[in-house]
């Protein structure tokens, strides 16, 4: 009987589901098959069986256990790939139903509420866990702790979920999101791969750059030119990030006297951000002409371009 009841718990929670579920997996029930086993397999960590059995509502039966032949929802997160005037407060009311939400949405992201993510940024979904109360009174503390290892953090849970009472009731649902919830195994939903591997890509170049930066102000101008190439030519770029690179890149060229090239890479910059401006106090008057030829402001003959050898960038 426990498998109609798995079917028909999992036919009414479809509907909250939504877009939500679209880099879940279905796992098929095989003979042998244990819920900590799939967490395993699927999350590297036996113990988030717990978020299994939530999400197939498993605990509302009287015995919790899979049997062969059933499907099992293996949640995890989903990614975004944002577009021109996105905002944390649209990406959150299209992911979470609410605008509210975005300065969460921007916490994990590690971004902040006030700055929009550039276009072409693939921004982390958290995971939206819908936990069905199973008795009246259960503790809020008890469903923090087991879902997120910390009793504390049921004050988070009220804010997100609005709670004006901690008392819950039975069938009452409760939003556990889960920014943390990554497949071992990738989804295989059109574009949940890809869209992961960019996620992760975008993470990486924004750590090389910071490397980037470093070399640019402790005079290593090839060093970072070369690994700028490597950057451009090899890598996944939000608008903001190439426009950062090509701007830190501007200022490596400077250091070698190119104002020319720094002129290309900043028109380069411009194109992915428009609205690229200088800090005219921080900023060597070198960047300053750069920007300036960049913007067709100043003829680029008045600037005398060094002798004709190899661009720093193609050094080796």
């Amino acid at each position: 009987m426990r498998a109609p009841v798995v079917g028909l718990c999992l036919a009414a929670l479809s509907v909250l589901w939504g877009g939500a579920a679209r880099a879940d997996v279905i796992h098929p029930v095989r003979s042998g098959d244990t819920l900590a086993a799939i967490a395993q397999r699927y999350y590297g960590d036996p113990s988030r069986e717990v978020i299994l059995v939530a999400a197939n509502v498993l605990h509302l039966q009287s015995s919790v256990g899979i049997l062969p032949g059933t499907s099992l929802v293996v949640p995890s997160v989903s990614y975004y790939r944002t577009r021109e005037r996105d905002t944390w407060e649209r990406i959150a009311q299209r992911e979470f139903g609410t605008a509210a939400r975005g300065a969460y949405l921007a916490e994990v992201n590690r971004g902040q509420l006030h700055v929009a993510p550039s276009p072409g940024a693939v921004v982390r979904v958290p995971y939206l866990l819908r936990y069905v109360v199973a008795e009246d009174g259960e503790a809020l503390f008890e469903i923090a702790r087991r879902f997120y290892g910390d009793r504390a953090q049921a004050r988070f849970v009220t804010e997100f979920n609005r709670l004006t009472s901690m008392r819950l009731t039975r069938g009452q649902v409760v939003l556990l999101p889960m920014p943390d919830l990554l497949l071992r195994e990738e989804p295989t939903c059109e574009g949940g791969p890809s869209l992961a591997q960019r996620a992760q890509s975008q993470r990486e170049v924004q750590t090389r750059m910071a490397t980037l930066a470093s070399m640019t102000e402790h005079g290593q101008s090839i060093e970072a030119l070369a690994l700028g190439a490597r950057l451009l030519g090899g890598a996944e770029l939000s608008a903001r990030q190439r426009a950062q690179l090509h701007r830190t890149m501007a200022h490596a060229y400077c250091a070698l006297d190119r104002v020319d090239l720094a002129a290309e890479s900043l028109r380069a910059a411009i194109e992915a951000q428009p609205d690229l401006a200088l800090d005219e106090q921080r900023d060597p008057p070198r960047m300053l002409d750069a920007l300036a030829i960049a913007r067709g402001q100043y003829a680029q003959r008045a600037f005398s371009a060094a002798p004709p050898t190899a661009r720093p960038d193609e050094a080796r």
